[in-house]
């Protein structure tokens, strides 16, 4: 067994504990004899209905997240489900649940847990794969992105918060001393695993708790004509553009002969500087970008890929609401110093709008060694807000960013639309 920090929160989670399932009579001493028979200090159990699931530990202050998960799992009614995680390249983490028990559950560095993952895609029945669900949060990429894709195909959700993270420290999956056990068994009234409504898995769901206050106002005068008219025809959905950007980057890595050097983003296009190695050729590259909807540009300089702006305006996900820019400001911030490490926003300016009654807050977001998932997180923060891709529609350019062993260095401009 092997203890897991979480990246931002710190919660120490517990990984690989011996794990055996309990029903019938004197559950609650039959657990405790385990305990004590295998030289376990501690123990998480939980009941639902007639069984017991227990976990035994020699640990003090740490949580059982394969048990936290198989109840994530059970509320989203998935009762076969699979995560992987990656913290960097030495801590990575692998759990399954299957049939609603946990499977396996296991940590280690990335190679290990790559061989792990194949070794489950291979022993597993083929048909049975069918009902998995796999979550990732940083992990897949290059062959256990092939692999991954091949076994799952379409039921792949990548998340932009690691469930270490997003999971509290509950009391319910702590482990506890084995004295303390059999009265705590006796006396809780905890629900089982299967109760509560549906929660269906989303990209966006894990950050759905964050906003800050609303500030709403009635629109009854000319002067915010133009604001609600500039969110309709002037702004660019960030979400939207971001997680092209990340489906890009996914298309790029199954491009053979070529590696990725720059990003260069405006508010209509996106450009992907490419180097050639010595199997690199111009048919292959024009090939890649008929197939994905790009055009390619050749010159003494560089050769670009462009892909065209895939743009939505932020009316339709923003509502009809006039917003305080400092609070919208503030809020993605703090949910950007919170939620994407290596990285923060900054203030460029504001530029007053419709004689004066709304303004557009240009931010800059800046990063260095950031993943291509933290892309779809800032999309998700922004998302339900009057935050635009790019800056005032006066400017295209919305920046850019340098691209060394899939890590991101740069700073991609949005803006804020409101009081």
């Amino acid at each position: 067994m092997r203890i897991y920090k979480s990246p931002s929160q710190g919660t120490k989670w517990l990984f690989s504990p011996y794990r055996e399932s309990f029903n019938g009579a004197r559950i609650e001493e039959r657990v405790v004899d385990t305990a004590r028979q295998q030289d376990y200090r501690f123990v998480h159990a939980i009941r639902s209905g007639d069984t017991v699931r227990a976990s035994f530990c020699g640990e003090k202050g740490v949580y059982d997240f394969a048990s936290r998960f198989r109840k994530f799992s059970a509320e989203s009614h998935a009762g076969n489900a699979v995560y992987l995680e990656r913290k960097d390249d030495d801590h990575c983490l692998f759990v399954v649940v299957k049939n609603g028990e946990v499977h396996l559950d296991r940590i280690g560095n990335q190679k290990e847990i790559a061989a792990a993952f194949r070794n489950f895609c291979n022993t597993v029945q083929p048909d049975s794969l069918v009902r998995f669900t796999l979550l990732n949060f940083q992990y897949l990429e290059n062959g256990v992105l092939a692999t991954a894709t091949e076994v799952f195909g379409d039921r792949i959700v990548h998340i932009p918060t690691p469930l270490t993270d997003k999971f509290l420290p509950e009391v319910e999956f702590e482990f506890v001393s084995v004295n303390d056990l059999p009265a705590l068994l006796k006396s809780k009234k905890r629900p089982t695993l299967l109760y509560g409504a549906a929660v269906a898995f989303s990209l966006f769901a894990l950050l759905s708790f964050l906003g800050p206050e609303e500030k709403k106002q009635e629109v009854v005068q000319d002067p915010y004509e133009s604001y609600f008219t500039a969110l309709k025809s002037g702004s660019v959905y960030v979400r939207n553009r971001l997680a092209q950007d990340y489906n890009n980057h996914i298309a790029l890595m199954t491009l053979p002969g070529w590696s990725l050097e720059k990003v260069t983003q405006t508010m209509g296009q996106a450009s992907y500087s490419v180097k050639p190695d010595e199997k690199g050729s111009i048919e292959l590259l024009k090939l890649f970008a008929q197939k994905h909807n790009m055009v390619v540009m050749v010159s003494q300089m560089e050769t670009v890929l462009i892909s065209q702006g895939a743009n939505q305006p932020v009316v339709d996900t923003a509502g009809e609401s006039i917003y305080e820019v400092e609070d919208v400001h503030h809020f993605i911030r703090d949910a950007v110093d919170e939620y994407i490490p290596n990285s923060r926003i900054e203030l460029l300016r504001d530029v007053p709008q419709g004689v004066g009654k709304w303004k557009v807050r240009e931010l800059m977001f800046v990063f260095d060694g950031i993943y291509k998932e933290d892309l779809l997180t800032l999309g998700s923060i922004t998302h339900g807000y009057p935050v635009s891709f790019g800056g005032d529609s006066s400017d295209p350019a919305a920046g850019g960013y340098n691209v060394v062993d899939q890590r991101f260095t740069g700073a991609i401009k949005i803006s804020v639309d409101g009081e």
